[in-house]
């Protein structure tokens, strides 16, 4: 028996004769979404490098640039089209707002966003360093890492 002191003040009691060969042949290298989500830190790291100083979390920036396209959406669309949650776009939507790079008009149900002169000049301002971003990011992954991305996200329905 092997005892493991923790912070608390009570002992936890782990049997080491006991078998769990379901948790012993599982290598958690090889979780399909662990792979993902590694792969997504290491960009998102590069991204919040150079994107930082600009305080605006990536989420965010997505919608920005979306907006910068469509000047007015309906913010379910946005959702739809960006995969967010409702309540990541709302959460992200109040910031913007608060900031004055967005404003929100209609109904609670089906409200519709229009990009503000503020955010379209704060969009312009920080694609120079989203370029840089996407440059050093594209010359880690090189053409066959860039192309395997874009595979990955057409077998996943995410993009044609």
């Amino acid at each position: 028996m092997l005892y493991i002191q923790h912070k608390k003040p009570y002992l936890c009691f782990v049997n080491q004769e006991k078998k769990y060969p379901l948790i012993e042949k599982t290598k958690p290298q090889d979780c399909v979404a662990s792979k993902a989500i590694l792969s997504m830190r290491a960009l998102m790291g590069i991204y919040k490098k150079h994107l930082g100083k600009h305080q605006i979390t990536q989420s965010q920036l997505g919608i920005m640039m979306v907006l910068g396209h469509f000047r007015t959406i309906p913010q379910a669309q946005l959702g739809r089209i960006m995969m967010l949650d409702r309540s990541t776009v709302t959460r992200d939507l109040k910031r913007l707002v608060d900031r004055n790079y967005l404003i929100k008009e209609g109904a609670v149900n089906k409200l519709t966003l229009i990009i503000t002169e503020a955010g379209l000049d704060f969009l312009e301002s920080i694609l120079p360093d989203w370029e840089e971003a996407k440059k050093e990011a594209e010359s880690i992954l090189g053409e066959d890492g860039m192309e395997a991305l874009n595979l990955v996200l057409q077998k996943l329905g995410c993009m044609k």
